[in-house]
């Protein structure tokens, strides 16, 4: 019995120091992986990745490694989140190089955006044109849950586990084919456009509802987002971040305009009764004005004659809506005009 103890001690320390060994290594092999990614992308050749990858893949590293990579110069960029995924060359003029740096997720704070437009700055090709998603979440910090000891502890052990997963599921792809994993592969040729934008792809996202009731029912259900999205009020912290940052921009003499997105009609009730809506939608707006960027939408998608017909869901916008929030001559504000020029 002891020996057979001391047989399985010893196999568990051997496993576990090949684990933390493997641990040390893994992310110099992540970033080497993702690296590999983006230029088979950029090259069109097959750039697989996990079919459950396909809302996550596009972080800061990826379009970090985009810059670092790309043949030519981008003049024009967009900087956000998945509310600005089918702004397209076209819709800009499609004159000027372009990439859509979009990044997935509601990512509170401003830890985000700035690193991928600092990657310009590290390699001397500053960008002429920002456009800037003015998400809520951008002001925000997370919400009450963590405010508290037990809340941050309950937090931390969560993040751990979840990082754990993450990077075990990782590790596979290192050692085991596409054919022996349990999830299937995705070419990302097939949902993302040469330009960063997103495609409308069936096994991506239902861009146009065949039966309106269907997208209505779906919204009603998740219309609680409002409120998520709406939880907190301006972080006065954040502010002067997205301040910083934004002025940084102009005195690199990039021009930058703004993009607020719509929500849902169904939904327009319950963002047109949140304080925090409106306290957001009025700080960007008097930005804007005070230093003259250019600024389009609103959260009030009459403003700019959106109808159903032209969402996903709650708060994303189709490949049409986006189309005529850009070129419509409605809800604009400021040198927007100007702005399009080359």
């Amino acid at each position: 019995m002891f020996r057979f103890f001391i047989k399985g001690f010893c196999l568990a320390l051997v496993l576990t120091t090949i684990v933390v060994l493997g641990a040390r290594r893994e992310p110099a092999l992540r970033a080497q992986a993702e690296a590999q990614l983006v230029a088979a992308w950029m090259t069109q050749q097959p750039a697989m990745i996990e079919d459950g990858a396909k809302w996550s893949f596009k972080g800061i590293s990826f379009n970090q490694h985009y810059v670092r990579l790309m043949p030519i110069p981008n003049r024009d960029i967009i900087l956000g989140s998945s509310h600005q995924m089918f702004i397209r060359q076209a819709l800009l003029g499609g004159k000027q190089p372009f990439f859509n740096h979009w990044i997935t997720g509601v990512n509170h704070g401003m830890d985000v955006l700035p690193p991928v437009y600092q990657a310009y700055k590290n390699n001397d090709i500053l960008p002429r044109k920002v456009i800037l998603g003015i998400d809520p979440w951008l002001l925000q910090k997370p919400t009450s849950s963590t405010n508290n000891i037990w809340g941050q502890l309950t937090l931390w052990k969560t993040q751990l586990m979840t990082d754990f997963m993450l990077r075990f599921q990782q590790s596979l792809t290192y050692v085991l084919p596409y054919e022996a994993r349990l999830t299937k592969p995705l070419d990302i040729q097939s949902i993302m456009n040469d330009d960063g934008s997103f495609i409308c792809a069936s096994n991506l996202i239902t861009c146009v509802w065949p039966n309106l009731a269907d997208q209505e029912r779906l919204v009603q259900k998740n219309s609680s987002k409002v409120d998520a999205i709406f939880a907190s009020p301006i972080d006065a912290e954040l502010q002067a971040q997205f301040e910083r940052f934004v002025l940084a921009m102009l005195v690199d003499h990039v021009q930058v305009a703004f993009v607020e997105t719509p929500f849902h009609p169904l939904v327009k009730p319950a963002v047109m009764q949140n304080s925090n809506a409106a306290q957001t939608d009025r700080y960007f707006r008097d930005f804007a004005a005070r230093y003259q960027i250019p600024f389009v939408g609103s959260f009030n998608p009459d403003d700019c004659k959106l109808d159903a017909n032209d969402f996903v869901d709650v708060d994303h916008l189709n490949e049409t809506g986006t189309a005529k929030l850009l070129t419509q001559p409605y809800c604009k504000f400021g040198p927007w005009e100007q702005f399009l020029k080359p």
